[in-house]
Protein backbone atom coordinates (compact mmCIF):
# COMPACT_ATOMS: atom_id res chain seq x y z
CA UNK A 1 0.00 0.00 0.00
CA UNK A 2 2.66 2.51 0.66
CA UNK A 3 3.95 1.99 -3.00
CA UNK A 4 0.86 2.54 -4.03
CA UNK A 5 0.36 5.69 -2.27
CA UNK A 6 3.70 7.44 -3.10
CA UNK A 7 2.87 7.02 -6.99
CA UNK A 8 2.13 10.46 -8.63
CA UNK A 9 1.74 11.49 -12.55
CA UNK A 10 2.02 8.98 -15.00
CA UNK A 11 2.69 5.57 -12.81
CA UNK A 12 -0.46 7.04 -10.45
CA UNK A 13 -2.90 6.28 -13.54
CA UNK A 14 -1.70 2.62 -13.97
CA UNK A 15 -3.49 2.54 -10.63
CA UNK A 16 -6.71 3.17 -12.02
CA UNK A 17 -6.21 0.02 -14.78
CA UNK A 18 -5.23 -2.83 -12.16
CA UNK A 19 -7.93 -4.57 -10.74
CA UNK A 20 -7.84 -3.84 -6.61
CA UNK A 21 -6.18 -6.93 -5.74
CA UNK A 22 -3.39 -6.08 -7.81
CA UNK A 23 -2.93 -2.74 -6.41
CA UNK A 24 -2.72 -4.53 -2.95
CA UNK A 25 -0.22 -6.53 -4.00
CA UNK A 26 3.40 -5.53 -4.18
CA UNK A 27 4.82 -8.04 -6.72
CA UNK A 28 1.96 -7.36 -8.85
CA UNK A 29 1.95 -3.56 -9.05
CA UNK A 30 6.15 -4.05 -9.52
CA UNK A 31 5.34 -6.06 -12.33
CA UNK A 32 3.10 -3.31 -14.14
CA UNK A 33 5.25 -0.67 -13.61
CA UNK A 34 8.18 -2.26 -15.06
CA UNK A 35 6.09 -3.60 -18.00
CA UNK A 36 5.29 0.44 -18.53
CA UNK A 37 8.61 1.90 -17.37
CA UNK A 38 11.07 -0.67 -17.06
CA UNK A 39 13.80 -0.13 -19.98
CA UNK A 40 13.64 -3.76 -20.45
CA UNK A 41 10.51 -3.08 -22.16
CA UNK A 42 11.91 -0.30 -23.84
CA UNK A 43 14.52 -1.36 -25.79
CA UNK A 44 12.67 -1.41 -29.16
CA UNK A 45 11.43 2.04 -28.33
CA UNK A 46 15.26 2.64 -28.22
CA UNK A 47 16.52 1.11 -30.44
CA UNK A 48 13.92 3.14 -33.34
CA UNK A 49 15.20 6.41 -31.69
CA UNK A 50 19.15 5.21 -32.10
CA UNK A 51 18.89 4.37 -35.86
CA UNK A 52 16.90 7.38 -36.44
CA UNK A 53 19.19 9.65 -34.40
CA UNK A 54 20.52 12.63 -36.55
CA UNK A 55 22.13 16.06 -35.80
CA UNK A 56 19.69 18.92 -35.20
CA UNK A 57 21.01 22.39 -36.43
CA UNK A 58 23.88 23.96 -34.53
CA UNK A 59 23.90 20.86 -32.35
CA UNK A 60 27.43 20.74 -31.01
CA UNK A 61 29.44 17.25 -32.39
CA UNK A 62 29.96 16.53 -28.60
CA UNK A 63 26.28 16.55 -27.54
CA UNK A 64 25.78 14.48 -30.66
CA UNK A 65 28.22 11.67 -29.37
CA UNK A 66 27.06 11.95 -25.99
CA UNK A 67 23.01 11.52 -27.08
CA UNK A 68 24.12 8.31 -29.17
CA UNK A 69 25.65 6.74 -26.18
CA UNK A 70 23.15 6.77 -24.01
CA UNK A 71 20.97 5.85 -26.43
CA UNK A 72 22.88 2.83 -27.25
CA UNK A 73 23.21 1.57 -23.85
CA UNK A 74 19.00 1.75 -23.53
CA UNK A 75 18.61 0.01 -26.80
CA UNK A 76 20.98 -2.27 -26.37
CA UNK A 77 21.93 -3.18 -22.51
CA UNK A 78 23.16 -6.75 -23.01
CA UNK A 79 25.37 -6.53 -26.16
CA UNK A 80 28.84 -6.81 -25.64
CA UNK A 81 30.68 -3.54 -25.01
CA UNK A 82 33.06 -4.00 -28.22
CA UNK A 83 29.78 -4.81 -30.64
CA UNK A 84 28.07 -1.94 -28.97
CA UNK A 85 30.97 0.25 -29.28
CA UNK A 86 30.95 -0.53 -33.06
CA UNK A 87 27.18 0.60 -33.34
CA UNK A 88 27.81 4.21 -31.30
CA UNK A 89 30.68 4.97 -33.98
CA UNK A 90 28.47 3.89 -36.98
CA UNK A 91 25.46 5.83 -36.07
CA UNK A 92 27.41 9.40 -35.04
CA UNK A 93 28.75 9.00 -38.57
CA UNK A 94 25.55 8.32 -40.38
CA UNK A 95 23.96 11.13 -38.21
CA UNK A 96 26.38 13.97 -39.52
CA UNK A 97 24.38 16.07 -41.21
CA UNK A 98 26.85 17.20 -43.81
CA UNK A 99 27.30 15.28 -46.41
CA UNK A 100 31.25 16.01 -47.33
CA UNK A 101 31.92 15.68 -43.83
CA UNK A 102 30.41 12.52 -43.03
CA UNK A 103 32.58 10.92 -45.87
CA UNK A 104 35.59 12.45 -44.54
CA UNK A 105 35.26 11.07 -41.28
CA UNK A 106 34.63 7.80 -42.41
CA UNK A 107 37.27 7.92 -44.83
CA UNK A 108 40.08 8.23 -41.77
CA UNK A 109 38.58 4.83 -40.26
CA UNK A 110 38.25 5.97 -37.27
CA UNK A 111 38.05 2.32 -34.46
CA UNK A 112 35.72 4.24 -31.60
CA UNK A 113 33.15 6.68 -31.25
CA UNK A 114 35.84 9.18 -29.79
CA UNK A 115 38.18 9.01 -32.71
CA UNK A 116 35.20 9.63 -35.18
CA UNK A 117 34.01 12.67 -32.55
CA UNK A 118 37.95 13.83 -32.83
CA UNK A 119 38.28 14.24 -36.29
CA UNK A 120 34.53 15.55 -36.86
CA UNK A 121 35.57 17.65 -34.69
CA UNK A 122 39.22 18.91 -36.25
CA UNK A 123 37.73 18.99 -39.50
CA UNK A 124 35.11 21.22 -38.71
CA UNK A 125 37.18 23.65 -36.63
CA UNK A 126 40.26 23.23 -39.76
CA UNK A 127 36.99 24.51 -42.10
CA UNK A 128 35.76 27.38 -40.18
CA UNK A 129 39.17 28.71 -39.50
CA UNK A 130 40.53 28.40 -42.90
CA UNK A 131 37.23 30.03 -44.46
CA UNK A 132 37.61 32.81 -41.94
CA UNK A 133 41.31 33.36 -42.56
CA UNK A 134 41.04 33.42 -47.01
CA UNK A 135 38.29 35.61 -46.10
CA UNK A 136 40.09 38.06 -44.01
CA UNK A 137 42.91 38.80 -46.68
CA UNK A 138 43.23 41.92 -48.76
CA UNK A 139 41.61 41.19 -52.31
CA UNK A 140 42.14 43.61 -55.18
CA UNK A 141 39.49 42.16 -57.26
CA UNK A 142 37.30 41.11 -54.21
CA UNK A 143 35.98 43.59 -51.86
CA UNK A 144 33.33 40.89 -50.75
CA UNK A 145 35.83 38.43 -49.65
CA UNK A 146 35.58 40.88 -46.37
CA UNK A 147 32.00 39.31 -46.14
CA UNK A 148 33.20 36.29 -43.65
CA UNK A 149 35.32 38.69 -41.76
CA UNK A 150 34.25 39.30 -38.40
CA UNK A 151 35.03 43.44 -39.35
CA UNK A 152 32.19 42.83 -41.60
CA UNK A 153 30.20 45.44 -39.94
CA UNK A 154 32.66 47.97 -41.15
CA UNK A 155 32.55 46.81 -44.56
CA UNK A 156 28.89 46.25 -45.26
CA UNK A 157 28.47 49.90 -43.20
CA UNK A 158 30.78 51.27 -45.76
CA UNK A 159 28.80 49.92 -48.64
CA UNK A 160 25.22 51.67 -47.14
CA UNK A 161 26.95 54.41 -45.84
CA UNK A 162 23.90 57.15 -45.37
CA UNK A 163 21.10 54.84 -45.73
CA UNK A 164 18.36 53.89 -43.59
CA UNK A 165 19.18 50.34 -43.54
CA UNK A 166 19.18 47.32 -45.48
CA UNK A 167 18.20 43.88 -45.55
CA UNK A 168 20.43 41.87 -47.75
CA UNK A 169 19.58 38.68 -49.23
CA UNK A 170 21.75 35.20 -49.20
CA UNK A 171 20.80 32.45 -51.18
CA UNK A 172 22.04 29.33 -51.98
CA UNK A 173 23.01 25.67 -50.86
CA UNK A 174 24.19 24.00 -47.47
CA UNK A 175 27.64 25.72 -47.37
CA UNK A 176 25.78 29.00 -47.75
CA UNK A 177 23.19 28.04 -45.38
CA UNK A 178 26.43 27.87 -42.49
CA UNK A 179 28.41 30.13 -43.50
CA UNK A 180 28.92 32.38 -40.40
CA UNK A 181 27.31 35.65 -42.38
CA UNK A 182 26.57 38.58 -40.24
CA UNK A 183 25.42 42.36 -40.56
CA UNK A 184 25.71 45.31 -38.97
CA UNK A 185 22.67 46.85 -37.06
CA UNK A 186 20.15 48.56 -38.63
CA UNK A 187 20.85 46.18 -41.70
CA UNK A 188 19.39 42.68 -41.42
CA UNK A 189 20.24 39.58 -43.86
CA UNK A 190 17.37 37.59 -45.13
CA UNK A 191 18.65 33.48 -45.61
CA UNK A 192 16.76 31.49 -48.68
CA UNK A 193 18.87 28.34 -48.69
CA UNK A 194 18.10 24.54 -49.43
CA UNK A 195 20.93 22.14 -49.12
CA UNK A 196 21.24 20.33 -52.62
CA UNK A 197 20.27 23.17 -54.03
CA UNK A 198 21.64 23.61 -57.61
CA UNK A 199 21.24 27.05 -60.32
CA UNK A 200 18.72 24.74 -62.51
CA UNK A 201 16.63 24.70 -59.42
CA UNK A 202 16.88 28.39 -57.85
CA UNK A 203 13.64 29.81 -57.71
CA UNK A 204 15.08 33.58 -58.13
CA UNK A 205 11.78 35.22 -58.76
CA UNK A 206 9.99 33.33 -55.78
CA UNK A 207 13.13 34.79 -53.38
CA UNK A 208 13.06 38.17 -54.99
CA UNK A 209 9.63 37.84 -53.82
CA UNK A 210 10.00 36.71 -49.93
CA UNK A 211 13.05 39.43 -50.53
CA UNK A 212 10.95 42.41 -51.28
CA UNK A 213 7.83 41.36 -48.94
CA UNK A 214 10.51 40.97 -45.91
CA UNK A 215 11.90 44.39 -46.83
CA UNK A 216 8.46 46.16 -46.44
CA UNK A 217 7.65 44.57 -43.69
CA UNK A 218 11.05 46.03 -41.75
CA UNK A 219 10.90 48.84 -43.39
CA UNK A 220 14.51 48.28 -44.91
CA UNK A 221 15.45 48.72 -48.52
CA UNK A 222 16.63 45.79 -50.55
CA UNK A 223 20.37 45.87 -49.97
CA UNK A 224 23.25 43.35 -51.36
CA UNK A 225 22.05 39.85 -53.03
CA UNK A 226 24.52 37.31 -52.65
CA UNK A 227 24.46 34.06 -54.34
CA UNK A 228 26.20 30.75 -53.69
CA UNK A 229 25.45 27.78 -54.98
CA UNK A 230 28.83 25.38 -54.28
CA UNK A 231 28.82 23.35 -57.64
CA UNK A 232 25.80 20.84 -56.90
CA UNK A 233 25.25 21.70 -61.28
CA UNK A 234 28.51 19.77 -61.91
CA UNK A 235 29.43 17.47 -58.88
CA UNK A 236 26.92 14.66 -57.41
CA UNK A 237 26.99 11.03 -55.93
CA UNK A 238 27.44 9.16 -59.48
CA UNK A 239 29.12 12.27 -61.25
CA UNK A 240 32.65 12.40 -60.74
CA UNK A 241 34.84 15.18 -61.75
CA UNK A 242 36.04 14.28 -64.61
CA UNK A 243 32.74 13.53 -66.33
CA UNK A 244 31.43 17.07 -67.31
CA UNK A 245 28.11 18.33 -68.33
CA UNK A 246 27.43 18.51 -72.18
CA UNK A 247 27.18 21.07 -74.45
CA UNK A 248 23.50 21.57 -73.65
CA UNK A 249 23.70 21.28 -70.30
CA UNK A 250 25.98 24.34 -70.24
CA UNK A 251 23.75 26.22 -72.70
CA UNK A 252 21.11 26.13 -70.40
CA UNK A 253 22.69 26.71 -67.38
CA UNK A 254 24.02 30.01 -69.01
CA UNK A 255 20.69 31.06 -69.78
CA UNK A 256 20.00 30.16 -65.57
CA UNK A 257 22.72 32.25 -64.59
CA UNK A 258 22.14 34.84 -66.68
CA UNK A 259 18.23 35.02 -65.93
CA UNK A 260 18.86 34.71 -62.34
CA UNK A 261 21.53 37.30 -61.76
CA UNK A 262 20.22 39.81 -64.10
CA UNK A 263 16.72 39.41 -62.35
CA UNK A 264 18.06 40.57 -58.66
CA UNK A 265 20.58 42.86 -60.22
CA UNK A 266 17.64 45.18 -61.49
CA UNK A 267 16.82 45.38 -58.31
CA UNK A 268 19.58 45.21 -55.76
CA UNK A 269 22.24 47.55 -54.94
CA UNK A 270 24.23 44.82 -56.66
CA UNK A 271 25.07 40.84 -57.09
CA UNK A 272 27.77 39.20 -55.42
CA UNK A 273 28.35 35.60 -56.68
CA UNK A 274 30.76 33.25 -54.79
CA UNK A 275 32.29 31.02 -56.96
CA UNK A 276 31.87 27.04 -56.73
CA UNK A 277 34.47 24.77 -54.25
CA UNK A 278 36.03 21.68 -55.28
CA UNK A 279 34.86 18.58 -53.65
CA UNK A 280 37.20 15.97 -51.67
CA UNK A 281 35.19 12.90 -52.79
CA UNK A 282 36.18 13.74 -56.34
CA UNK A 283 38.99 15.89 -56.49
CA UNK A 284 41.59 14.53 -53.78
CA UNK A 285 44.78 14.87 -55.72
CA UNK A 286 43.85 16.81 -58.52
CA UNK A 287 44.97 19.86 -59.95
CA UNK A 288 43.30 22.76 -59.36
CA UNK A 289 42.11 23.30 -63.25
CA UNK A 290 40.83 19.35 -63.49
CA UNK A 291 38.59 19.92 -61.06
CA UNK A 292 34.98 20.35 -62.05
CA UNK A 293 34.70 23.67 -59.88
CA UNK A 294 37.12 25.50 -62.40
CA UNK A 295 34.99 24.55 -65.02
CA UNK A 296 31.88 25.77 -63.58
CA UNK A 297 34.04 28.69 -62.32
CA UNK A 298 34.74 29.60 -65.71
CA UNK A 299 32.38 29.13 -67.47
CA UNK A 300 30.44 31.33 -64.98
CA UNK A 301 33.39 34.50 -65.38
CA UNK A 302 32.80 34.33 -69.58
CA UNK A 303 29.17 34.57 -69.18
CA UNK A 304 29.41 37.54 -66.22
CA UNK A 305 31.73 39.43 -69.00
CA UNK A 306 29.35 39.25 -71.54
CA UNK A 307 26.85 40.46 -69.51
CA UNK A 308 29.07 43.05 -69.05
CA UNK A 309 27.65 44.32 -65.94
CA UNK A 310 29.63 45.96 -63.01
CA UNK A 311 26.90 45.70 -60.53
CA UNK A 312 26.95 41.96 -61.09
CA UNK A 313 30.70 40.51 -59.95
CA UNK A 314 31.95 36.41 -58.60
CA UNK A 315 34.83 36.04 -56.51
CA UNK A 316 36.51 33.43 -57.18
CA UNK A 317 36.61 31.21 -54.15
CA UNK A 318 37.77 27.73 -55.65
CA UNK A 319 40.86 29.59 -57.31
CA UNK A 320 41.65 31.32 -53.97
CA UNK A 321 41.05 28.20 -51.94
CA UNK A 322 43.61 26.15 -54.28
CA UNK A 323 46.22 29.02 -54.44
CA UNK A 324 49.13 27.34 -53.26
CA UNK A 325 50.79 26.27 -55.94
CA UNK A 326 54.12 24.48 -57.64
CA UNK A 327 55.16 26.06 -61.03
CA UNK A 328 51.58 27.58 -61.57
CA UNK A 329 49.76 23.84 -60.38
CA UNK A 330 47.76 23.08 -57.14
CA UNK A 331 49.99 20.83 -55.46
CA UNK A 332 49.21 17.48 -56.53
CA UNK A 333 49.01 15.32 -53.74
CA UNK A 334 45.96 13.94 -51.56
CA UNK A 335 48.49 14.52 -48.28
CA UNK A 336 48.27 18.44 -49.18
CA UNK A 337 44.68 17.92 -49.81
CA UNK A 338 42.31 19.25 -46.48
CA UNK A 339 40.24 16.59 -45.25
CA UNK A 340 37.58 19.11 -44.38
CA UNK A 341 35.77 18.37 -47.65
CA UNK A 342 35.86 21.64 -48.94
CA UNK A 343 39.43 23.11 -50.07
CA UNK A 344 42.30 21.50 -51.64
CA UNK A 345 44.87 22.68 -49.68
CA UNK A 346 46.19 23.56 -45.98
CA UNK A 347 44.81 26.46 -44.51
CA UNK A 348 46.73 28.96 -45.31
CA UNK A 349 46.77 31.71 -48.06
CA UNK A 350 49.51 33.67 -49.16
CA UNK A 351 48.73 37.62 -49.10
CA UNK A 352 48.82 39.50 -52.49
CA UNK A 353 48.13 38.95 -56.02
CA UNK A 354 46.77 35.96 -57.76
CA UNK A 355 49.01 33.84 -60.17
CA UNK A 356 46.13 32.64 -62.24
CA UNK A 357 46.75 30.78 -64.60
CA UNK A 358 46.32 31.68 -67.97
CA UNK A 359 42.67 29.93 -69.88
CA UNK A 360 45.34 28.73 -72.03
CA UNK A 361 47.55 26.94 -69.74
CA UNK A 362 45.07 24.33 -68.52
CA UNK A 363 44.71 22.85 -72.73
CA UNK A 364 41.22 23.02 -72.09
CA UNK A 365 38.93 23.86 -74.33
CA UNK A 366 37.85 28.09 -74.04
CA UNK A 367 33.62 28.12 -73.09
CA UNK A 368 31.51 28.77 -76.38
CA UNK A 369 31.22 32.59 -77.26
Amino acid sequence: MQLAASLKGPALEILGHLPEAQCRNFEKLTEALNQRFGVEHQEEAFRAQFRTRSRRPQEPLAELAQDIEKLAYLAYPLAPAEFRGILIRDQFIDALDDIELKISVRQTRPSALKDALGCALELEMDAMELLHEVMAQPAESAAELQLYDSDLEEWLGGQTAGSEGALHLLSGDSIARDAPFRVQHPDRLLRLTVGGMTWSRLPVDEHLRQWKEAASLQGLRLGVAVLWLSGNDVYSRRRGAADLPSDGHWEALHRTVERCTATLADVADRVVLLGPLPRFVHDAGRPWERTAAYHLERHISHWLREMARPDISQVELGRRLTHRVKKRHVVNSAKEFNRDGLHLTEPQLPTGRDQRPSDGASGERQPAG
